[in-house]
């Protein structure tokens, strides 16, 4: 995704909700978000560039979660 201040787009298939603290992650913390529209998967990178495991985002679907 590109945020809109970097010329993104602002409709709502360039939206994903976030909550203040997570959103700051993002912005001021070096996180990085990706958003797959095809599969609607999300992935996540720490500020390092290494991947962040989620757990489960649908129901049925199994993944490794890791806890920081």
């Amino acid at each position: 995704m590109t945020a809109w201040y970097l010329g993104g787009r602002t409709d709502v298939d360039e939206l994903l909700l976030l909550c203040r603290w997570h959103h700051s992650r993002v912005h001021e913390g070096a996180w990085r978000i990706e958003l797959d529209h095809t599969t609607g998967e999300v992935r996540v990178y720490r500020p390092n560039g290494e991947p962040y495991e989620l757990g489960p985002s649908q129901p049925g679907k199994s993944r490794g979660m890791t806890h920081d």
